[in-house]
C-alpha cells in the first residue's frame, strides 16, 4: 500500500501544474454544480412570480411546501389580512397522456390540470372567454 502512495507522489510532484489545473477543474465543477442547484429553484420561483404579475393584478402568491393545497380555513386566515383585497385559490397538477392520445403523430405527452375559483379568480388575472 506505501508503493502505491509512494508512486502517486511521485507522479503527481513531477506535473505539478497538470495536477494543480486538474484539482482546480475538479474544484470549479463543484462549485457549478453546487450553484446551479441553488439558483435555479430561485430563479424559477421569480420567473413564475414575474410571469404572474404581468398576467393580472397578482401580487403576492403563496404556494405549499410539498404542492398540496391549502384548507379554505388558511384561505379565510389569509382573507382577514389588513390590506389584502382579493384572493383566490388554485391548483394544478401535471397530468401524463398516453401515447397517441390526441391521433398520429402527436407530439403532445403531457399537459397541466389547473383548478380556480371561477368566481374569485377573475377577480387576480384577466381570462379573456372567446364564447360560452
Amino acid at each position: 500500500m506505501n508503493l502505491q502512495f509512494t508512486l502517486a507522489a511521485r507522479y503527481l510532484m513531477g506535473r505539478k501544474l497538470r495536477s494543480f489545473l486538474t484539482t482546480l477543474a475538479i474544484i470549479f465543477g463543484v462549485m457549478v454544480i453546487f450553484g446551479m442547484g441553488i439558483m435555479l429553484p430561485t430563479m424559477t420561483t421569480a420567473f413564475q412570480q414575474s410571469v404572474l404579475s404581468l398576467s393580472g393584478q397578482v401580487d403576492v402568491t403563496i404556494t405549499h411546501k410539498t404542492g398540496e393545497g391549502f384548507s379554505v380555513s388558511a384561505l379565510n386566515k389569509v382573507k382577514n389580512v389588513q390590506g389584502i383585497s382579493a384572493i383566490a385559490g388554485s391548483i394544478s397538477r401535471p397530468v401524463n397522456l398516453p401515447t397517441n392520445f390526441y391521433g398520429r403523430g402527436s407530439t403532445v405527452t403531457a399537459l397541466t390540470l389547473t383548478g380556480l375559483d371561477p368566481v374569485a379568480a377573475p377577480t387576480l388575472r384577466d381570462y379573456p372567454i372567446k364564447e360560452g
